[in-house]
């Protein structure tokens, strides 16, 4: 390949067609010969002058992909700001402990969070569970003498919470509650709807509070004929 000192001509020095080919000659190798030609191809191994001297991209200008079979690193490779392990390397306890804990708290916290939610899921589905009225007895369409227990056994209550009335008389009537507590034999009768006549052919509901193995049985007066049906509602 043709040197720069043999392309440079002295004064009056005539211009030949060999300096033309020394000339394209040096231009060729420029070109097509060089280790990376004009056109971004490599053609030879890069090989730097000097060991560990120069880099190859720089922190703010980078390239964008690396690709290659192998890779051979003397000292240390770091991704994303962390240094990969080799093999043998030793691995320090305070390396890992900051971010360990922190993942395992956060585990642990999860774990608390998703049993406590499960609990109270469960807790809300007995509670809705348990405030759901169920029929505990009924009489329809009976025809009630005055003052006379609609029922004809007092209902022994299993539950504590309440009872549930639900009335329909023909004519206008009052209603009681013979109650019973628990532990006693005493009967205490009272008048519901706070001492007021129910209207005839109107639906009327009253809520009263119970304890397990409380007593209670209705009555009406005067005598008519009613529907009377009784549901328990369990405290939660």
């Amino acid at each position: 390949m043709p040197t720069l000192e043999e392309l440079y001509l002295k004064t009056g020095e005539p211009i030949t067609e060999d300096w033309y080919e020394l000339h394209y000659n040096l231009h060729k190798a420029q070109i097509y010969e060089s280790a990376v030609d004009f056109y971004g191809y490599v053609h030879k191994h890069l090989q730097p002058d000097a060991d560990l001297l120069w880099n190859l991209g720089f922190e703010h200008a980078r390239f964008r992909e690396v690709h290659g079979g192998y890779g051979y690193f003397t000292y240390s490779l770091l991704v994303a700001g962390k240094r990969v392990l080799k093999d043998e390397d030793p691995i320090y306890i305070s390396d890992i402990y900051v971010p360990a804990r922190i993942k395992i708290t956060e585990a642990i916290d999860y774990s608390k969070a998703y049993s406590k939610l499960v609990s109270i899921d469960e807790t809300l589905l007995n509670l809705l569970s348990s405030l759901k009225p169920v029929l505990l007895a009924s009489q329809i369409n009976y025809s009630a003498p005055a003052m006379a227990d609609i029922f004809a056994d007092d209902i022994t209550l299993n539950f504590s919470g309440r009872v549930r009335s639900k009335w329909l008389v023909e004519t206008d009537a009052y209603a009681y509650v013979k109650f019973v507590p628990s532990g006693t034999t005493t009967e205490l009768l009272g008048l519901l709807n706070a001492g007021t006549a129910i209207p005839a052919r109107s639906w009327h509901e009253f809520d009263f509070t119970v304890v397990e193995n409380d007593k209670i049985n209705v009555r009406v007066s005067p005598s008519t004929t009613v529907s009377v049906i009784l549901y328990k509602i369990e405290s939660a």
